[in-house]
């Protein structure tokens, strides 16, 4: 927060369909301590129904502020202690869907919310709330305008491998298919298994050129009840469920002369007022319809 009243905006962003941030949650709290971070997260689990199993993937916001060293140590000392299915793509499960070893979610959402971080605490909470409100409705207009089985990120990148698939050569043996780039690297696919040594299919859920080399090969020599392409491609990409994400719409709310009045006892005290760093502004802030001459 930017404003006379300090805090700091927790936020959890997830990934949709079409590669866009997709905001979970966010809570305003006073600090970002261990205990402001537990209660966030024990809330978000009773929302979002986590278990010990629960097939969701965090990625935490670890940035250090210093010097280049002080970061070149912490890699080091990550690489030896933190293991490689952790924070190496090589080693990814393929649980989850994705490849983002990055924060750069939340540092989308951040930029977005710029404007309401120096406002009072109400004020800045019903600015993210309106813009999620925008958010949601503009993608929908977008999932509209589309056609076809994948969205249109999904849809771009399915064709890249596409064009990259006809440069390669196969040779099946009943049960894998050898395929062989123009380079003279190989892979091995098993469609069966919806496997490809490159990985790539596995941990992303998006088709590999050599994956569509091999499928291609496939129905060339014969084969029959071959499903489209795009069916081998993870539902997660899929244009249906895309438009299942944002089914769900923010509700609109009253103005503040409008919301009933709590029962609660507890009086809540407004935050402590905390002068800024800096040389005061001496001119006042006019009022957002207030004319400028």
């Amino acid at each position: 927060m930017k404003g006379p009243y300090p805090g700091q905006i927790l936020t959890v962003v997830g990934v949709d369909s079409n590669n866009g941030i997709y905001p979970l949650a966010y809570a305003l709290v006073e600090n970002e301590t261990t205990n402001s971070w537990t209660c966030f997260l024990e809330q978000l689990g009773d929302d979002l129904d986590l278990y010990a199993n629960s097939n969701f993937t965090f990625i935490s916001h670890r940035q250090w502020k210093d010097k280049e060293l002080k970061d070149l140590v912490w890699a080091c000392a990550t690489a030896t202690t933190i293991p490689l299915a952790y924070w190496a793509r090589s080693h990814f499960s393929g649980r989850a869907h994705t490849n983002i070893l990055l924060n750069n979610l939340c540092e989308v959402l951040n930029g977005k919310i710029q404007g309401g971080r120096d406002k009072p605490i109400i004020y800045c909470l019903e600015f993210i709330r309106e813009y999620l409100m925008k958010r949601i409705c503009n993608v929908q207009r977008e999932i509209d305008r589309c056609h076809g089985p994948l969205t249109p990120t999904a849809t771009s990148l399915f064709n890249q491998m596409k064009r990259q698939a006809q440069k390669h050569k196969c040779i099946f043996n009943r049960v894998k298919t050898q395929v062989t780039t123009h380079w003279g690297d190989q892979f091995i696919v098993n469609l069966d298994e919806k496997t490809c040594t490159c990985r790539h299919w596995e941990i992303t859920g998006m088709l590999c050129s050599y994956a569509i080399s091999a499928i291609w090969d496939k129905i060339k020599h014969g084969a029959k009840n071959v499903p489209e392409l795009e069916h081998w491609v993870h539902p997660c990409y899929w244009l249906v469920t895309w438009a299942e994400v944002y089914k769900h719409k923010i509700e609109p709310i009253n103005g503040r002369l409008m919301w009933p009045k709590s029962q609660c006892p507890t009086k809540l005290l407004p935050p402590k007022h905390v002068v800024q760093v800096g040389r005061p502004k001496k001119k006042r802030k006019r009022a957002y319809d207030e004319p400028t001459t």
